[in-house]
């Protein structure tokens, strides 16, 4: 099942009265009702998020915010066997994963994240968030995570450089 879950819904999510009688979290339309007409033939994306969906976004999330912990920390090693997945330390040696570390400042020197999108299919996910460093470098940061021996771990890390809306 395919959902969609930003940083709004998490919030959303935490209060009682945000859900139906289904307990499900109620996402209203805010479309302008004369776009909301000439789009009604188009498909629309899944309007409700469950309370198990939330919660394994909370776990995906919890799993990020300590591994960028124990980046900062400098604690590579326990970031490297306790947070990513067999297939990554497979791919990755931890040298090279020290290296890349090492190399953006927005990782081991960082001082939060904003979560932006979670992306989530079955046992895969791409989590989606802005991170910034103590000397406020902006990046914007992709983990791909996996569900692996009972647990989410991170399958891999992708930085980009920040988009900067001009308008």
């Amino acid at each position: 099942m395919y959902y969609r879950c930003a940083l709004y819904l998490a919030f959303l999510a935490m209060t009682a009265s945000v859900f139906g009688q289904d307990n499900k979290l109620q996402i209203p339309n805010k479309m302008p009702a004369e776009t909301r007409s000439r789009e009604q033939s188009l498909p629309s994306p899944k309007a409700t998020v469950t309370q198990e969906e939330i919660e394994e976004g909370h776990v995906m999330v919890q799993v990020i915010t300590l591994f960028l912990k124990s980046v900062k920390q400098g604690a590579t090693t326990q970031a490297y066997y306790a947070y990513t997945s067999e297939a990554f330390r497979k791919e990755t040696s931890y040298k090279d994963f020290k290296i890349f570390v090492d190399r953006f400042v927005t990782l081991s020197r960082n001082i939060g994240f904003e979560l932006l999108d979670i992306n989530h299919f079955e046992d895969k996910a791409a989590v989606t968030a802005d991170i910034i460093s103590l000397d406020h470098q902006e990046n914007t940061i992709v983990f791909d995570m996996i569900y692996e021996a009972g647990r989410w771990r991170i399958f891999g890390i992708q930085i980009y450089a920040k988009q900067v809306n001009t308008e």
